[in-house]
């Protein structure tokens, strides 16, 4: 028997939930079974029928099904029962026969409906808590506990802006039918707990839900495409005209080799193009002698919307050994707006709208100070 699945409306549409399956028989497909997310129909002549939506909350079910008194009062009226999935529970009939009355008990049914509610408050909020649960992890793990989450968070929405839209507006897309379904059984229960009950007929779909939930989504998918498109990786250059340095250009002679302590690095430059600043992030490792050199640098070429003392703090912050605004001593570079160095492993310079972030080992503070001279040159003469 042929078969196929499809995606069921939310629980709390139920007027919906019973057109879809209507519908669904027009075509020639007949509901065997609901799951919590899809349901399973299969292949047969096209018919008209009649579905009906019992919601029933797991505490006033009988082994996962409504009760002998529920499924004998819809029998007795000519309905069929299909199958069910949590709260949702299916009936079906030929068109004719007599629509049995919702549970007798209105305020038992507004019950119904208010676990329901608290079903869709926790998977709202769900991912929500996960997010607080990365960042106690990473308070644990990374220090961030110190302020660094702040910086990294900034630091992303400059350097990595499409993807952080993108991130926030498919966050909103996926809670957001949790969030609608809240308001919507809010204002069901509220509406029903000292009433008789009403009769779900489905209405014309609303614009505005659906609009509220494809445009976060289409944004999500363009801002996604755009970090795609803006992104690119190379392998390192011998000698390059762009912002970065190279060995090369600081006279140090060696055989690129991978890294020696993760073998799967290798000397390459990531290119990434955002809304608010472009960015260079490259890493070399040579063999010179019997001594592995190696060096990282993240280079931004920032744009105006951005305040230059807030970036260099988060970028501070956010250094590899620094890790803090008080490890770094101000230095002055012929040719630099401004430049700061940290012990002999990380330094930082400025230049108009451009900042770059080396980390390596320097053999003196003299050295570190000969590679903020080498890229200062390199700067302005470009």
């Amino acid at each position: 028997m042929k078969t196929r699945y499809g995606f069921h409306p939310k629980e709390f549409n139920i007027g919906g939930t019973e057109k879809y399956y209507s519908d669904m028989s027009k075509k020639g497909w007949e509901l065997t079974k609901r799951g919590a997310i899809l349901s399973r129909f299969q292949k047969t002549e096209p018919k008209v029928m009649n579905y009906r939506v019992e919601v029933v909350a797991p505490k006033f079910q009988q082994d996962g099904r409504p009760t002998d008194e529920q499924l004998k009062r819809y029998e007795e009226a000519g309905w069929q029962y299909v199958d069910g999935s949590g709260y949702i529970h299916i009936f079906r009939a030929l068109p004719g026969c007599p629509l049995p009355e919702y549970d007798q008990d209105p305020k038992h049914y507004a019950v119904t409906l208010k676990c329901l509610r608290k079903n869709y408050m926790i998977a709202a909020f769900m991912p929500l808590l996960e997010l607080l649960v990365l960042f106690a992890l990473s308070s644990v793990f990374w220090d961030i506990g110190k302020g660094h989450w702040g910086a990294q968070i900034y630091l992303t929405w400059v350097s990595d802006t499409w993807l952080l839209i993108g991130f926030l507006c498919f966050f909103f897309s996926v809670v957001w039918d949790d969030i609608w379904g809240m308001w919507h059984l809010s204002r069901l229960y509220h509406r029903i707990k000292n009433q008789t009950l009403m009769k779900y007929e489905p209405k014309r779909r609303r614009i505005l839900p659906r609009l509220i939930r494809i445009l976060p989504l289409t944004a999500a998918v363009i801002c996604f495409g755009c970090v795609a498109w803006g992104s690119h990786s190379y392998p390192m250059p011998k000698t390059s005209e762009d912002l970065y340095l190279t060995f090369a250009d600081l006279g140090i002679e060696g055989m690129r080799i991978p890294n020696s302590v993760n073998s799967t690095q290798e000397s390459e430059v990531s290119v990434k193009k955002s809304l608010l600043a472009d960015s260079w992030h490259c890493q070399e490792f040579i063999e010179n002698g019997n001594r592995e050199e190696w060096m990282y640098q993240d280079i931004y070429s920032i744009h105006d919307l951005i305040k230059m003392e807030k970036f260099v703090n988060a970028l501070m912050l956010d250094t590899t050994f620094a890790r803090s605004a008080e490890a770094f001593s101000p230095v002055t570079i012929a040719g630099l707006d401004q430049a700061w160095a940290a012990e002999n492993l990380e330094c930082i310079a400025v230049k108009g709208n451009t900042v770059a972030v080396l980390t390596g080992v320097w053999d003196s503070k003299e050295d570190m100070i000969h590679r903020l001279e080498t890229l200062s040159e390199k700067w302005n003469s470009q």
